[in-house]
């Protein structure tokens, strides 16, 4: 609703939808499993996070399945022993 979009300090112009929101919510239920305890999601969540962090590393040191686009080639670094 445009009185909300404008309490809400968006744009009331702009079309504003949650699709975005509920892809991650959609994401994180395959992810974590749905029905479960606040402690173990968050045990699973926290586990999802490290292993992208990884990925990340892996990438930046052209290393893991993930590799840096073109325009941020010049961010890869050698894995130091």
């Amino acid at each position: 609703m445009k009185s909300i979009r404008e309490a809400a300090g968006l744009p009331a112009e702009k079309w504003y939808t949650t699709n975005d929101n509920e892809g991650i919510n959609r994401w994180l239920q395959r992810a974590t499993g749905k029905g479960i305890k606040m402690c173990e999601f968050v045990d699973k969540y926290n586990a999802i996070v490290q292993e992208q962090q990884q990925q990340v590393v892996l990438a930046i040191t052209g290393q893991g399945e993930y590799r840096l686009k073109s325009v941020y080639q010049h961010l890869q670094k050698p894995l130091s022993v």
